[in-house]
């Protein structure tokens, strides 16, 4: 068991013998409202991505930026010697350093952002404080972002910023510690309809 799936099971275990000294009335909500904190703990989780950029389609990997940790550092300083990519909660700065000029064209010429573990790609589009902005933007599987500038003009200390909205999705783990919690209720209900039957 993962650090993650310790500290649910350890909640589990903390719920049940809370529920247990708690009035039926009451249990339900206090068995709601700590599923609803253990899942959102579960979005905290550090969120590991790719960036790589595809050029001149989508088939072709130009350069492979490599697996990181988002964080409040720029999490691709530099990137082929002119780019900085930095990763936000809401949004992704492409920062053009030096470069002047239309950017290559071809059927694809930018960057397809994976996420590799804890969230999931909800919406993506390009902010209206953008210095430039791509051709197009397209969310693809869920996890993969492609952000499209072929042909695009670009200046030095230029960036633009594409505002994306996520989601968590929670470890194996939590889901098990969630039915785990849900548990005493489904043997609640049965017992219920048993005892309605012989009543009858």
């Amino acid at each position: 068991m993962d650090r993650n799936g310790l500290r649910s099971f350890v909640a589990v275990a903390a719920a049940l013998k809370t529920i247990m000294k708690t009035s039926r009335s009451k249990s339900a909500a206090v068995t709601l409202a700590l599923m609803g904190a253990m899942f959102t703990a579960a979005s905290t989780q550090a969120t590991l991505v790719n960036v790589s950029i595809y050029y001149p389609d989508l088939a072709t990997l130009y350069l492979n930026g490599g697996d990181t940790t988002v964080s409040g550092a720029i999490e691709y300083p530099s990137m082929s010697g002119n780019w900085d990519v930095d990763i936000t909660g809401t949004q992704i700065v492409f920062h053009n350093l030096y470069y002047t000029g239309l950017l290559g064209a071809g059927s694809f010429n930018g960057w397809i952002v994976t996420i590799l573990s804890g969230e999931t790609f909800l919406s993506a589009t390009a902010n209206g404080s953008s210095d430039f902005n791509p051709n197009g933007i397209s969310i693809v599987g869920g996890n993969k972002l492609h952000v499209d500038y072929a042909s695009v003009s670009v200046l030095p200390g230029k960036k633009s910023i594409i505002d994306i909205q996520t989601a968590a999705v929670p470890e194996p783990s939590t889901y098990f510690a969630g039915a785990l919690l849900a548990l005493p209720f489904g043997l609640q209900g049965i017992r219920w309809l048993r005892n309605r039957k012989q009543a009858v």
